[in-house]
């Protein structure tokens, strides 16, 4: 989703992902971060024990490792944090974290370390599966399961382009939609993912599926404006990769998307929806 051919070409090869790999991208993610929690009422839904010492926990996707920061602060002093990325550039000097926050370059896709394996307490990843095939995040999620100790949780988040949720004048904002169905691999993804958990041998099994208000529709000033700046980015990075011939609009259509987006947020009502799955390891 950037204009820029070297960086799409990098990141064809690094894992699917589409969005540009800089500070606009982190404060994009950290946006995302503080739009999902607050949509969520939280972090966690998985019952993690808070107060349990010497505890590890694995952020999947870390990007710069904002979630592990954050969850940081509801864990017992001295847990221990792991966070993967495939890009490094997303995240800060080593030197520059906490000794108990360890971040690491990984590819989904690629064979985990063998020291992962039981190795955690707790999972964690959101945002990512849709960009991969079907049998691709079956891989991702035996991998991910792996490092679950028995008895550990794991938690995964995911959105649902597929899942229409806005007044039928957003003409513009059904553009978010177009343009996330066109690429990504598995939209749905969500939807299966306790079926997945399931079928990989996970057990207590929680599900809840929310719709993030956006705009006019969310009542809290804050999550509307982080609502409203992440679904914008979409569009307009988006776009930097499409064309008004492509989407079969006008020339003038195409110059006005962003600007009709933001009215149709402002005006109609509508909503994202989100799936939150999480099972635990069995001990035996």
């Amino acid at each position: 989703m950037t204009a820029s051919k070297d960086i799409q070409e990098l990141a064809t090869s690094r894992g699917k992902y589409t969005l540009p790999f800089t500070e606009e991208e982190v404060a994009r993610l950290r946006n995302q971060h503080e739009w999902i929690k607050g949509c969520c009422g939280g972090l966690l839904k998985a019952p993690v024990d808070l107060t349990r010492k010497g505890q590890r926990v694995l952020d999947s996707a870390t990007a710069d490792g904002y979630w592990m920061f954050d969850m940081q602060k509801l864990m017992p002093e001295g847990t221990e944090f792991v966070g993967f990325d495939i890009m490094p550039e997303l995240q800060p000097p080593p030197d520059s974290l906490p000794s108990t926050i360890n971040l690491q370059t990984q590819s989904l896709l690629e064979p985990f370390p063998e020291s992962w394996q039981n190795a955690f307490d707790f999972v964690h990843q959101r945002a990512i599966l849709p960009m991969f095939t079907k049998n691709e995040i079956i891989r991702i999620l035996a991998q991910l399961i792996g490092c679950v100790k028995p008895g550990g949780w794991i938690q995964l988040i995911e959105g649902d382009a597929s899942e229409r949720l806005h007044d039928s004048r957003a003409e513009a904002f059904e553009m978010f939609h177009v343009f996330a169905e066109s690429n990504m691999k598995s939209p749905k993804i969500g939807r299966f993912l306790a079926n997945y958990l399931r079928d990989l041998g996970m057990v207590n099994i929680g599900y809840e599926g929310k719709d993030f208000p956006v705009g006019i529709s969310q009542e809290k000033p804050e999550l509307s404006m982080r609502g409203c700046k992440n679904i914008s980015f979409v569009v307009n990075e988006c776009m930097q990769n499409s064309t008004a011939e492509k989407m079969g609009m006008s020339e003038q259509q195409w110059e006005d998307l962003p600007s009709r987006l933001e009215s149709d947020m402002r005006k109609y009502t509508a909503a994202v929806r989100y799936h939150i799955v999480w099972a635990q390891k069995p001990v035996n």
